[in-house]
């Protein structure tokens, strides 16, 4: 009995291992393709992470690709429509929230 639950535990403890990974490379500015990567996981993990496409539209835009940075951005809001941050990133990117 001690054997499946040892094996059930440390399981666990990888996911949650690589769960916090992911947090921490979507939020880290350093390597933009590694924040995108991060980013996306999370996303795929929780579709409704309005932070998560925040910290992506950004690391598209700083990639100088505008055009997925406002997606990010526009879904962040669509998300959560008080998300005054992706309000402002549109805004700025000249495109309409």
């Amino acid at each position: 009995m001690r054997r499946p639950l040892v094996f059930a535990l440390v399981m666990m403890l990888g996911t949650t291992a690589a769960w916090a990974d992911d947090i921490a490379d979507c939020d880290q500015i350093k390597n933009l393709d590694l924040k995108i990567r991060g980013c996306s996981k999370l996303i795929k993990l929780n579709p409704n992470d309005a932070t998560a496409y925040n910290n992506r539209g950004g690391a598209y835009y700083r990639k100088g690709d505008k055009e997925q940075a406002t997606a990010n951005y526009r879904k962040a809001l669509e998300i959560d429509p008080s998300d005054q941050e992706a309000e402002i990133n549109i805004k700025l990117l000249g495109a309409t929230p």
